[in-house]
C-alpha cells in the first residue's frame, strides 16, 4: 500500500517531468507529429526534446539529431514511435518507458 500517489511506480510514467520524443517532424500528416501536437495541446508543462535526424526545429521546439545530444538533461519519460528506437536506446543502455 502506498501513502501517496507519488510513491506508485506508475506515477513517473503517468506524470513525466520531461520527454524525449521520437518520430515527430514538421509534416502535419505524420503520426508522430500529431502525437506531439496532442501532448502540447493537452498542456504538458515539462521539457520536450524532439529527436529528428534532419530538422533543426520541430513544432517550434529545438530538435536533436540523436538522444545523446541532450543526454546531460535529466529525462524522466519517453514517447517512442518506432521500434528501431527501442533497439538503439537499449543498445546505449538507456532506461525505457513507453507512454
Amino acid at each position: 500500500m502506498f501513502n501517496s500517489i507519488e510513491e506508485s511506480p506508475l506515477y513517473q510514467i503517468a506524470n513525466p517531468g520531461s520527454i524525449v520524443f521520437f518520430g515527430a517532424s514538421n509534416s502535419i500528416t505524420a503520426m508522430g507529429t500529431n502525437l506531439l501536437m496532442s501532448l502540447q495541446t493537452a498542456g504538458f508543462e515539462g521539457a520536450i526534446y524532439p529527436v529528428h535526424l534532419k530538422e533543426k526545429m520541430v513544432l517550434d521546439l529545438k530538435a536533436y539529431r540523436s538522444v545523446l545530444e541532450n543526454a546531460a538533461e535529466k529525462v524522466s519519460g519517453r514517447s517512442l514511435s518506432f521500434p528501431v528506437v527501442l533497439r538503439r536506446s537499449e543498445a546505449m543502455g538507456l532506461p525505457l518507458k513507453r507512454i
